[in-house]
């Protein structure tokens, strides 16, 4: 496992004595450094992360469009759209969802993340 040296990761010994008992090694890295050392830290979560943010911008000008389409505001006004948290929950767990069907078909992108970190090539070379 690959871990940052965060404070609570350092001082959780129950946690230490857990992975050890599951014969999990843990790598630690210095505190941001993550993203150049996580292998899914790269590619894999940048795309996740594209897909998630295009469910919202289409979403939210769907709203925007339809508002001003429906002739209920004048040219020169705001088109408000209601971003409560009671709203937004269901739509980002579907985004979520959606996202996670299209990068889980993409087995790929995990591939060249794990190359984009070196760490393949420093193995083969011990």
């Amino acid at each position: 496992m690959i871990w940052d040296l965060s404070s609570q990761q350092r001082e959780d010994e129950e946690l230490k004595d857990l992975l050890n008992r599951n014969n999990i090694e843990v790598l630690s890295i210095p505190v941001n450094c993550r993203e150049h050392l996580n292998p899914l830290e790269g590619l894999f979560n940048q795309h996740y992360m594209v897909l998630l943010e295009r469910e919202f911008q289409s979403w939210y000008s769907d709203i925007v469009l339809e508002r001003l389409g429906g002739g209920g505001t004048d040219d020169n006004s705001a088109v408000v759209v209601d971003l409560r948290l009671s709203l937004l929950k269901p739509a980002h767990a579907r985004w979520l969802v959606k996202s996670h069907e299209t990068v889980i078909n993409q087995p790929e992108l995990i591939t060249q993340s794990i190359e984009l970190t070196g760490i393949l090539k420093t193995l083969s070379e011990i």
